[in-house]
């Protein structure tokens, strides 16, 4: 498998960028990663890359920092399309959120979603409630504040999707959506393998934030909201079976390039690992 996705890479033009996210490794130096053969055989591969970490890699490197709070205010701001809320508010849940994109984009979402059924003191008490606390996190540990973090924003993400008030067909759609793979998938291959009263139901999904729409019509889920999802809904096999069964059918029948192909395999691949049933 390896090797085929290696060989995959190497048709890439040479123009292209391939992004390593989170170049780390908390049994070896970054030093060691370096000489692993994987990473040689990328370097051969003659693209160009690019590794993040939270580690000081001493090569050329950009160090990237978080948006401050006036930029996080104008993205709230541009999706509170019909919500007032004051600029201390908005400050005070974007403080309560650690200033983390996602989250203060999905806040923004949840509060224009609700048509004012959801109100920001009730997402930062929500946040109070469901806060961890940075001292249950050992010192020994060297990314102990990266690890607080990513335990915060998972909880903050729960907060608020158990505050957005989704319909039994939303959760439905975002059960199939935990398949997905994490590259993403066609729109309309995703879409044709729902029931046709969901179709309007995933729009509703992807205005609210739950899930992406990107360049290249893909429809993504992101890793994180993934995982909430998969925690909060326990997608079984008689949610998603209709959804299976129609993406079978079009693997059996359909004549979808190789990319599609890749996308319905690792969609199976999914199914196999987070429902019960393994047969499929």
């Amino acid at each position: 498998e390896y090797q085929e996705r290696l060989n995959l890479l190497k048709d890439f033009y040479n123009d292209s960028i391939i992004i390593i996210d989170n170049f780390d490794n908390g049994e070896k130096t970054l030093d060691e990663l370096r000489r692993e053969k994987e990473f040689t055989d990328l370097i051969g591969l003659n693209l160009h890359l690019i590794f993040t970490t939270r580690y000081p890699v001493g090569r050329k490197e950009w160090e990237i920092t978080e948006l401050n709070q006036e930029e996080l205010l104008k993205i709230m701001k541009y999706y509170l399309k019909s919500v007032s809320v004051p600029d201390e508010k908005l400050y005070e849940l974007i403080e309560a959120a650690g200033n983390h994109t996602l989250t203060v984009a999905l806040m923004a979402k949840t509060l224009e979603e609700s048509w004012g059924m959801v109100a920001p003191d009730m997402i930062l008490e929500a946040f109070r409630n469901a806060s961890i606390s940075e001292n249950s996190f050992p010192e020994v540990v060297s990314d102990q504040n990266r690890t607080y973090k990513q335990e915060q924003i998972y909880q903050h993400l729960k907060v608020l999707f158990n505050l957005s008030g989704m319909s039994q067909d939303e959760k439905k759609v975002l059960s199939c959506a935990v398949l997905l793979p994490q590259g993403g998938m066609d729109v309309m291959l995703f879409m044709e393998c729902l029931e046709k009263e969901e179709q309007s139901v995933l729009r509703k999904l992807v205005a609210k934030g739950w899930l992406r729409r990107q360049e290249g019509n893909l429809l993504i889920i992101h890793p994180i909201i993934c995982q909430v999802c998969r925690e909060e809904l326990k997608p079984s096999d008689e949610v998603c079976q209709g959804f299976v069964d129609n993406l079978r059918r079009k693997y059996d029948k359909v004549d979808y390039n190789f990319l599609r192909y890749v996308q319905m395999a690792e969609c199976f691949s999914n199914a196999m690992e987070y429902l019960e049933d393994k047969n499929g």
